[in-house]
């Protein structure tokens, strides 16, 4: 969740800095969930870099910043993606 809705990056996304704010955000995902907007929205730890952008401190999350780890050209997807 950015400032004006749901951002497609990370480095654009709000920043829970108090329990109140955790909570607030907590319960937009999960009317946001309920609408069918997103499907899955959870809070996760979050560093600042040197350019004040969020980065996650777990690699699940810090992959999933890079987009897709599938690469087209091989298995079931080659089939479907020539």
């Amino acid at each position: 969740m950015g400032e004006t809705g749901w951002v497609k990056t990370h480095n654009k996304a709000k920043i829970a800095s108090t329990a109140d704010e955790q909570i607030a955000l907590d319960e937009l995902g999960a009317k946001s969930m309920t609408a069918n907007e997103v499907v899955d929205a959870y809070l996760i730890d979050i560093v600042l870099d040197q350019h004040n952008t969020p980065q996650p401190t777990h690699y699940r999350e810090l992959m999933r910043t890079k987009g897709p780890s599938i690469r087209l050209d091989l298995g079931k997807q080659a089939e479907n993606h020539t």
